[in-house]
């Protein structure tokens, strides 16, 4: 089983400047960040409320002004508390250049010889340090013109700098933390293969070659929840963004997500978003209609 079905596919940036920006609030379609994993560098900030945070089955709890890192390959996902928080996503390879005297700890990241400590609190981090996130975020959200493309690709180098310097890293992980790693995105990205059809226990467990027992506590050590938790979790995340971006029925959503009954279906969605289906469907902004013109957009 390959892990691509777990791998983010979503394009960060472009190749002459791989670096992307996000706002994430309650507006957001996956404010509910579920376990994912992608080959770029990630560092983000919070700007309101709280996040629970889960990095490689480490749990973090940050408040206003703390930041977290994700390094590259590493499985994570969040649970937002009134939160709004920025990130910024990119490509540690772009900052690699011939005889640079950067390249043994990019290289060094990069490979995960190395790896960034994944929670800088706020109350524990370097004020300048916290005041170049900071600049970073802010040139992004600018024009991107050649001087704010200059002062991202700077401040990626500084900060990285700063983490070197202070010794910002994370000790490594023993044996067994990284097979239950490997074997929770294994069982995680089957789940987000074969999510439309009944998954049973006995067959994560034969994927996994565990006893069922091992199944459940291997879920909940590395992304505190249970196996079905998370199934449950993942197709109702699918059936808000086919609500949102499809123009089909809940009816038609329920049984493409493998839901024989209606009623369960609304329950479960009501259970993980907090409203009915049909109350999401409400919430979403009405098409726009000229004098009974059919209006279409392509992007």
């Amino acid at each position: 089983m390959a892990l691509s079905e777990l791998r983010e596919k979503r394009a960060h940036g472009n190749e002459i400047f791989p670096f992307a920006y996000y706002f994430v609030d309650h507006h957001h379609e996956r404010y509910v960040m579920v376990p994912h994993w992608h080959k770029e560098f990630e560092i983000g900030r919070i700007l309101e409320g709280s996040l629970d945070i889960t990095i490689d089955g480490r749990y973090y709890h940050g408040e206003r002004g703390d930041i977290f890192c994700i390094n590259s390959g590493s499985l994570h996902s969040a649970q937002p508390h009134d939160c709004v928080y920025e990130d910024l996503v990119f490509d540690l390879q772009f900052l690699l250049h011939e005889r640079s005297c950067a390249n043994g700890f990019l290289y060094a990241l990069l490979y995960s010889q190395k790896k960034v400590s994944p929670f800088l609190p706020a109350a524990d981090t370097n004020d300048t340090l916290q005041h170049m996130v900071e600049q970073l975020m802010v040139a992004m959200k600018n024009r991107l013109d050649e001087g704010n493309k200059l002062l991202v690709t700077g401040f990626a180098y500084i900060i990285l700098g700063f983490i070197e310097k202070d010794k910002l890293l994370l000790e490594p992980y023993t044996a067994e933390h990284n097979s239950r790693l490997s074997k929770i995105k294994l069982a995680l990205s089957y789940i987000h293969k074969k999510f439309k059809q009944e998954i049973t226990l006995q067959d994560l467990a034969d994927l996994l070659e565990v006893q069922k027992p091992s199944v459940v506590r291997i879920f909940k050590e590395m992304i505190g929840r249970t196996p079905l938790d998370y199934i449950n979790a993942y197709r109702i995340l699918i059936a808000r963004e086919m609500l949102k971006n499809q123009n089909v029925s809940i009816t038609q959503v329920a049984v493409d997500l493998g839901f024989a009954d209606l009623s369960y279906f609304t329950k479960v969605f009501k259970r993980y978003s907090g409203i009915t289906p049909r109350e999401y469907l409400k919430q979403q902004p009405q098409p726009s209609s000229l004098a009974g013109s059919v209006v279409t957009t392509q992007i």
